[in-house]
């Protein structure tokens, strides 16, 4: 049992950590898209310097990764303390808190080298999995924490307004659908005036910079929403696990979803984005790229059976008939799953745009968070039940 007093603490720190990570791994993505990679060409100071000059962007933006780094590692060590004074004794809180320390450490090394030796493809793979690693031990944490206090904070209860969510939900659909309707357009020659006496160019950049920030805001809320409803899902889960392929099928969407981000890391380093150049088929790809294609398809074909398993949980989650919290979560579950599917056609058909490129990474980490959140849930929430009922 979680230490009366501390709960609330605890995932409080627990979930501000996991923000910070997931912001630290969208402005790493930023760094990356935006080809600063080596801003600061050395480590742990930017050329010999605690602080970068002032007038330097290109330094800054790689070093704002560093700062957002050092905020999040300070709040990962803390929770390990936090977990070590008052949670020794709760394997499914102390233990997560130990390894992603652990992998902290190792992530702070790989980005030593990553920068000393300039950014090798390898070394990138191997830190973006260990990124995952250190996300994916956070949401057990979280998970843990939220399954054993009542905890329901008002900011996010500003976030989590079902109508707001279906609003959110309809305008993204609408702006992905008007950007990639739009790369097809323009492959047929369309007139090179738009609408409203903007030219094409122009309305696509307005389109794109709203559809960016639009989609981190449906992300936030949809986050916000598997937050707050995650309580309710461990609250059913002996329901749901009655259909036992329930119970079958979730922790291995859990490893499908790990194996997914790092093939779509290896996409990425391995210069495979665009070696189809249609979505969702490959289509006339060059000659002479076969290993890149096959690099890419088997990214493709694996986001094909995680959708497909994704979509089966989201419509036993929403059929249950359980109760409204639990097809909340479904319903969020299935926005950041067609945000991601959005983003990776948008990456494709709209050739790497630096917004949809860094979001992408982000929403695979959400979706990753979710799901996390969703096993873990589904394996204490009866648990909870049974001490609760003795």
């Amino acid at each position: 049992m979680v230490a009366q007093g501390y709960g609330s603490r605890l995932a409080v720190l627990a979930l501000t950590s996991l923000f910070s990570t997931i912001i630290l791994i969208l402005v790493g993505g930023v760094v990356r898209v935006t080809g600063n990679g080596l801003g600061c060409p050395d480590w742990p100071l930017c050329y010999g310097q605690a602080i970068p000059p002032i007038l330097h962007r290109g330094e800054w933006v790689e070093f704002s990764h560093r700062l957002v780094g050092l905020v999040a590692s300070a709040q990962i060590v803390l929770l390990l303390i936090l977990a070590w004074r008052h949670y020794r004794g709760h394997k499914w809180i102390f233990r997560p808190a130990l390894w992603a320390t652990i992998f902290l450490v190792f992530q702070i090394l790989l980005g030593g080298i990553h920068v000393i030796l300039e950014i090798p493809p390898l070394i990138g793979w191997i830190h973006t999995a260990n990124a995952m690693l250190i996300v994916g031990l956070l949401a057990v944490v979280l998970a843990a924490a939220l399954l054993s206090v009542e905890w329901r904070p008002k900011t996010l209860l500003l976030l989590v307004n079902q109508k707001i969510f279906l609003l959110l939900a309809v305008i993204n659909s609408v702006l992905y659908l008007m950007l990639l309707g739009a790369s097809y357009a323009f492959r047929e020659g369309v007139s090179s005036n738009c609408f409203l006496g903007f030219s094409c160019d122009g309305t696509m950049a307005v389109l794109a910079n709203l559809t960016a920030i639009l989609s981190g805001v449906l992300l936030a809320v949809a986050l916000s929403n598997v937050v707050m409803y995650t309580s309710a899902v461990g609250s059913d889960a002996g329901h749901l696990l009655r259909r036992r392929t329930v119970g079958v099928v979730i922790p291995w969407i859990v490893v499908a979803v790990y194996v997914l981000l790092l093939t779509g890391s290896f996409v990425t380093r391995s210069g495979a984005s665009l070696a189809c150049p249609s979505f969702p088929l490959c289509g006339s790809a060059p000659l002479g790229m076969s290993v890149l294609i096959n690099i890419q398809l088997l990214h493709r074909y694996t986001a094909y059976g995680v959708s497909a398993l994704l979509l089966l949980i989201v419509y036993w989650l929403s059929t249950a008939h359980i109760s409204r919290d639990v097809t909340r979560f479904a319903y969020s579950l299935l926005a950041i799953l067609l945000l991601q599917v959005s983003l990776g056609a948008a990456n494709i058909l709209l050739k790497l745009p630096m917004w949809s490129r860094a979001l992408h990474l982000t929403v695979g980490a959400s979706l990753w968070v979710t799901v996390v959140i969703m096993w873990v849930a589904f394996t204490l929430g009866p648990k909870r039940i049974a001490r609760q009922q003795n």
